[in-house]
C-alpha cells in the first residue's frame, strides 16, 4: 500500500515493509499530525507500569503496588468499598492468604514480613487473588537468588582448593591470623568471605612477615581456646608490650582486649566479645 504523498521519501530510507506498512504511516494525514500521534504514543508508553521482575525487591514491589494505586487500578477510597469487595479485597488484613502452597527450595517462610506485606496489600486494595500471585512471584525471585548465592560459594570454595592445594587449612591460617594482626577480628571476618584474589594477596604478606599458621586463629577464621598455662603465657607477653608508654592509641586498646580475652581463657572460659570488637 503506497505512503501518504508527504511521507513518500520514506520509500527511499531503506526501511522495511513492517516499518512502511504501519498503519500510523499508512493512516497519516499530514506530518503535524503524525507528530502529535508519535508524542502520544510516547508518552503514553513512558507512563506504562512494569511489573517487577524476579530481582525486585521490597521497596519495588511497594512502589510497583502504589502506582496502581496512584492510576486508580487499586484505590482504598472507602466511597470504593463495595467495588472493592466484589474485586476480592478481603474485608481485613488478617483475611489475606499469602503462603503459597508449595514453597520454593531454600525459602523460608517470614511471617512477620508476610504480616507487613498483608497491612500493605489491605491499605491499597490489592485483591486478594493478586496479592497471592505477587508474593508466589516474590519467592520464587528469592530462590533463584538462593540458588546463585549458593552456586558462588561453591565456586569461591572450588577457586580456593585449586589455589592452595594441600596446603589449603595452613595457607588459610596463616591468612586468618596475618589478618588478625593487621585489621583485628573484623579483617578476619571479612578474610572469611573474601575471593580468591584477596586470599592469593593476603598469603603473600603472611610470607613476608614470616606469620605462622599456629596463630590465634583457626583455618576458619574462629578463634583458638588456648590451656590456662598458654593463656598466661600470651597475657605476660601483651603486658610486657603495655608497659611501653610510646604505644599508640590504637595498638594500646588491642592490647587491652587481647589481655581481656585472655584472662578469660585462664579461668578456662571462651573469651566473650570486648568494646573495641564488638562491633
Amino acid at each position: 500500500m503506497p505512503l501518504p504523498e508527504f511521507l513518500e521519501p520514506l520509500n527511499e530510507s531503506g526501511l522495511g515493509d513492517e516499518y512502511l506498512n504501519a498503519n500510523i504511516l499508512q493512516e497519516a494525514k499530514d506530518l503535524p499530525s503524525l507528530a502529535k500521534q508519535l508524542v502520544d504514543y510516547n508518552r503514553m508508553a513512558g507512563e506504562q507500569i512494569r511489573v517487577p521482575g524476579k530481582e525486585a525487591t521490597d521497596e519495588d514491589w511497594s512502589g510497583f503496588v502504589e502506582k496502581l494505586n496512584k492510576k486508580g487500578v487499586l484505590s482504598a477510597d472507602p466511597v470504593k468499598k463495595a467495588s472493592l469487595k466484589a474485586l476480592g479485597v478481603p474485608d481485613s488484613k488478617d483475611d489475606y492468604k499469602l503462603k503459597p502452597e508449595e514453597m520454593p527450595e531454600g525459602v523460608q517462610w517470614d511471617e512477620d514480613r508476610a504480616s507487613k506485606w498483608a497491612e500493605k496489600f489491605h491499605e491499597l486494595g490489592v485483591p486478594a487473588s493478586a496479592a497471592a500471585e505477587i508474593m508466589s512471584f516474590y519467592t520464587e525471585g528469592m530462590a533463584d537468588q538462593g540458588k546463585e548465592t549458593v552456586l558462588n560459594a561453591e565456586q569461591r570454595e572450588r577457586d580456593i582448593k585449586a589455589e592452595f592445594g594441600p596446603a589449603l587449612d595452613s595457607e588459610l591460617a596463616k591468612i586468618m591470623n596475618v589478618a588478625n594482626q593487621f585489621g583485628g577480628e573484623e579483617m578476619v571476618g571479612a578474610m572469611k568471605t573474601a575471593d580468591v584474589a584477596t586470599l592469593r594477596m593476603m598469603s603473600k604478606i603472611a610470607k613476608q612477615f614470616d606469620v605462622s599458621g599456629d596463630g590465634e586463629f583457626t583455618s576458619q577464621g574462629e578463634r583458638k581456646m588456648l590451656s590456662p598455662t598458654e593463656a598466661q603465657a600470651r597475657l605476660d607477653e601483651v603486658n610486657k608490650k603495655l608497659m611501653d608508654a610510646s604505644l599508640p592509641r590504637a595498638e594500646k586498646t588491642r592490647l587491652q582486649d587481647e589481655a581481656v580475652r585472655y584472662q578469660y581463657m585462664m579461668l578456662g572460659e571462651r573469651p566473650k566479645p570486648t568494646m573495641a570488637t564488638s562491633g
